[in-house]
């Protein structure tokens, strides 16, 4: 054994290393390959140390990208880092391998995987080998203060939702062994480091004055944990002719993107829903090949169908993929459709050999808004024939970043339908899908969200709903009319629906936060049986990774459980705030419950 390094036996086949420096790393082997667990800080022979311990091909990963953890990195081929890290690593004299959130290293025996923890840097990862319960974290969770005052760290709040994600795995893991210390028991660090950031952003926990060299932060500190950060950063702030093929989808249903950019440094593929549908977390993956014409490409493994939007990150400006005709557009910036065929040819969502309905386009002057705005309104296929017939109606409000066409163009709301009723599993119904920005694009969000919610309300109450009765042959009462919406459109509905119950008594709140809900509708919870008497139907869905909403409708399904309010409470494992949950609640959920038993 070389003399530069101190090692330590965790349990067969892991060893604690820790260089002249106070450097920490781990070599975890399998039957088949070993995996080192950063590098240090470069000095001494690291692999003739590693061959004292293993004969075994050693693959090598960074939890991040400062000097303390890579600074060993120049003794090997090639380092797997996270794709947020990879650019940060200082004179980098390896090949960097991109890796994301889900990540696996199977090493014959023993598997690690990759969860991301960002905060301490932006792709901070920890390594989870479950068959030995243990958690190799890098700097996040680690004995003392955890640092996010550095000038790539995070913010508090980023750094709360990955503790808070890191705790789903709790069940999994027994031992800690972060990159400072030793491997030690869980304890109380990881529910302390979640109490300790929630009071910081709540306001009950302000850290005292710490002199680092950094410069001065704040350090808060709650039981077993600390928490470094900085004032200010708590929160979140709001090709054509050249022959190349993008996507490129494959019989087996894996995808290559491709995208010419030979002058770019980095080229990510921005794809939550692909990402989610790959069994991560991740919103960013790298693109690592780069052909001699500048053609960047990245081949992403089997995905089931659906259809998934994405753009590329090129230097970190964003583009749509410029060989994809298919986009998504709405009130935001346009993004590109990927499209996964099923393997019968025909997902629930496309348009099938069935009887359909008819999806009308209405232009409208809002008496309430003064301008000339639209509504979508879908019929279904016996409208015609029945001319006696009247309908329930359900209102279908979209998200902040869409428009009224949206629940449509993404949602496939009127191709859903048509699949339902072709199935027997839905009533026939007319669905109105208005647009639910009541204020122009040039108006600061702060604004937007303190008057959009009760100018729409105006708006959807006194112009849409006498439109769609007078032009259609609606059900005009209460018993056959819903709401829902998802995101924006799930808290006007929880608004409106809510608010009015002399008017729906079918709702459904999809991906919306829901604030406040006990202090708004007291009186809804404060009388169970009355509010149950009124409403024929409460559903609440979202995705379990959607850091926007899926907190605050776990909050609302707990208080509606204490308070006796009958409703159902449906999630989509592993996905985020994505087009994914939301078709997927209308044809497997939402639309089958409709005035039915």
């Amino acid at each position: 054994m070389t003399t530069s390094f101190m090692t330590q036996t965790v349990t067969d086949g892991i060893w604690h290393i820790r260089d002249e420096r106070g450097g920490v790393m781990y070599l975890v082997a399998g039957t088949e390959r070993a995996l080192l667990i950063d590098t240090g800080f470069g000095e001494g022979d690291l692999p003739a140390h590693l061959a004292t311990l293993t004969e075994l091909p050693i693959a090598v990963v960074n939890t991040h990208y400062h000097m303390d953890h890579t600074g060993g990195n120049k003794h090997f081929a090639e380092v797997y880092i996270h794709t947020e890290d990879a650019p940060l690593v200082q004179e980098p004299s390896t090949k960097l391998i991109p890796i994301y959130d889900g990540y696996t290293f199977d090493l014959g025996g023993r598997a690690l995987r990759v969860i991301s923890t960002p905060g301490h840097t932006p792709g901070s990862i920890c390594l989870l080998d479950k068959a030995d319960r243990i958690l190799f974290t890098g700097d996040s969770p680690r004995p003392g203060a955890v640092w996010l005052h550095l000038p790539t760290s995070l913010t508090v709040q980023a750094f709360f939702t990955a503790m808070l994600r890191l705790r789903t795995f709790a069940a999994d893991f027994d031992t800690l062994a972060p990159s400072h210390g030793e491997p030690h028991p869980v304890g109380t660090l990881l529910d302390d480091l979640i109490i300790c950031a929630a009071q910081i952003l709540d306001g009950d926990l302000v850290g005292k004055p710490e002199p680092t060299r950094f410069g001065e932060c704040l350090l808060a500190e709650y039981g077993s944990a600390g928490i470094m950060y900085l004032p200010d950063k708590l929160y979140w702030r709001w090709g054509e002719g050249d022959g190349i093929l993008s996507p490129e989808v494959h019989a087996d249903r894996s995808v290559t993107l491709r995208v010419k950019a030979p002058h770019a440094q980095r080229v990510l593929l921005n794809a939550t829903t692909i990402l989610n549908a790959l069994g991560s977390a991740d919103s960013n993956i790298a693109f690592h090949e780069k052909d001699a014409d500048g053609v960047w490409s990245l081949t992403l493994p089997s995905l089931p169908p659906d259809i998934y939007d994405y753009s590329f990150l090129i230097d970190g400006v964003s583009f749509t993929d410029p060989h994809n005709p298919d986009v998504q557009t709405g009130f935001m910036a346009p993004r590109s459709l990927l499209i996964i065929p099923h393997e019968t040819g025909e997902n629930y969502f496309d348009a099938r050999d069935v009887p359909h309905g008819t999806l009308h386009r209405h232009y409208y002057t809002s008496r309430t808004l003064g301008d000339v705005r639209d509504v979508y309104v879908y019929t279904p296929p016996d409208y015609g024939k029945n001319p006696d017939k009247t309908y329930p109606v359900l209102y279908l409000l979209h998200g902040a970043g869409d428009v009224a066409g949206s629940w449509a163009m993404m949602g496939q709301a009127h191709l859903v339908m048509d699949n339902l009723l072709a199935e027997g599993k839905a009533e026939p119904m007319i669905i109105a899908m208005p647009f639910g920005h009541a204020l122009p694009r040039s108006v600061s969000w702060e604004e937007r969200w303190q008057k959009n919610t009760p100018l729409f309300e105006q708006d959807l109450l006194t112009d849409v709903l006498p439109l769609v009765e007078s032009a259609y042959r609606v059900q005009a009462d209460r018993e056959h009319r819903a709401i829902a919406g998802l995101s924006m459109g799930g808290m006007q509905t929880d608004h409106i629906g809510l608010g009015h119950l002399e008017l729906f008594s079918h709702i459904g709140i999809f991906s919306a936060g829901a604030h406040n809900f006990a202090e708004r509708h007291a009186d809804l919870l404060a009388d169970p049986i009355g509010t149950n008497a009124k409403i024929k139907l409460l559903f609440l869905g979202c995705g379990t990774l959607d850091t926007l909403a899926a907190e605050g409708m776990e909050e609302l399904h707990k208080l509606l459980t204490e308070r006796g309010i009958a409703h159902t409470y449906w999630t989509l494992e592993g996905a985020a705030h994505t087009w994914v949950v939301w078709r997927m609640v209308l044809y497997y959920e939402f639309l089958p419950r409709l005035w039915r038993a």
